[in-house]
C-alpha cells in the first residue's frame, strides 16, 4: 500500500514520472483486490486517466518526462 503522502503528491502534482506510474498501478491493483461493494470507481477512473495522461505525455517527450 502506498503512503498518503505519495498519494497526495500524485494527486496534486501536475508532473508525473515513472514512479508515479508504478504507484498508480499499485493503487488500481489494491482497489481491484477489494470486495466489489468496496471498490471506489472514482478512484479507479482517476488513476486510469492519470496513466493515460502519463502515456500521452511520454509520446511527446520520450526519455525526458
Amino acid at each position: 500500500m502506498i503512503s498518503d503522502k505519495v498519494f497526495f503528491q500524485i494527486l496534486f502534482d501536475d508532473t508525473l514520472n515513472k514512479s508515479d506510474e508504478e504507484n498508480l498501478k499499485k493503487i488500481i491493483d489494491e482497489e481491484l483486490e477489494k470486495p466489489e461493494e468496496e471498490i471506489d470507481p472514482d478512484l479507479l477512473e482517476y488513476c486510469l486517466d492519470e496513466l493515460r495522461r502519463l502515456e500521452s505525455d511520454s509520446l511527446y517527450c520520450p526519455g525526458k518526462c
